[in-house]
């Protein structure tokens, strides 16, 4: 359902601030994301235009028009902050808030691309398409690594490499048990009929992957799927409030400029 505007809300659920559709030409957006290293929120609107806005300073850093029509399918990814689309003609481009043109234009299914995920590692993409196939490509090289037969309609990646895979009322867990990025069936979950899953998401730090469906929102464990051992300089989940606010202030001193994404970030240092 397209959006209209957005509301930013802190930790004790008060109002921040609504963007009221970013700007003229951003409303009904179909699809939002945060790049929270950079506090960047990157929009595609039903006229196909890509629009990243600062949500510290609440401008825009970058508006631009794919060209390639109307879609929902985006995802971040989170080793470099690429933004991926996944479009109607079966192309899934890769953009940053620094250019007006894609990063990588790519060819992948004969068919609409119904839903897009990022390894963690940021070198291994997934993409599922209405020719009823589910591919794992390596972004290094920019090929096809594993075709599997199947539809879904939304795909995420666990901190641990295994993949979910969701459509209509059943989810199915895939993992590269072999250490080759060769996925093979690990877990299979049905929900009662007549339910209709939307969108599959794990849990970060935990065995759990949620499920959110045309009847609310559920749960189901999904063993060595998250990351066990945590970096308290990333991720604490026993921190007191006043290391929440201290951590909150440091996020925005450490914030990264739009300019720091690319497909290459080692480049950086090079």
């Amino acid at each position: 359902m397209p959006i209209k505007s957005l509301s930013c809300h802190n930790g004790e659920g008060c109002d921040l601030s609504i963007l009221h559709a970013f700007d003229k030409g951003a409303w009904f957006s179909t699809k939002t994301s945060v790049l929270k290293n950079h506090f960047l929120l990157a929009s595609i609107n039903k006229f196909g235009q890509l629009h990243y806005q600062d949500v510290t300073m609440g401008e825009m850093v970058g508006n631009y028009r794919t060209g390639l029509g109307r879609t929902a399918v985006m995802q971040v990814n989170p080793f470099n902050g690429v933004v991926g689309l996944g479009h109607s003609g079966g192309i899934v481009t890769m953009w940053k808030p620094t250019s007006s043109a894609p990063l990588v234009k790519m060819l992948c299914h004969h068919g609409p691309i119904s839903a897009l995920a990022f390894h963690p590692n940021g070198h291994l993409m997934a993409t599922a398409g209405m020719d009823k196939k589910i591919k794992l490509w390596d972004l290094r090289k920019f090929e096809v690594l594993q075709t599997l037969p199947g539809h879904a309609k939304t795909l995420d990646f666990s901190q641990k490499g295994l993949l979910a895979t969701g459509t209509g009322s059943f989810v199915q867990i895939l993992g590269d048990f072999s250490g080759t990025e060769n996925y093979s069936r690990y877990m299979g979950h049905s929900m009662a009929k007549g339910y209709q899953i939307g969108k599959v998401l794990f849990r970060p730090y935990e065995d759990v992957l949620s499920i959110g469906h045309s009847m609310g929102w559920s749960c189901i464990l999904i063993p060595g799927s998250g990351e066990p051992n945590f970096d308290s300089w990333v991720a604490n989940p026993f921190e007191t409030s006043k290391q929440r606010r201290e951590k909150e202030v440091h996020s925005l001193l450490d914030k990264l400029p739009p300019e720091t994404i690319m497909l290459d970030p080692p480049r950086l240092v090079q």
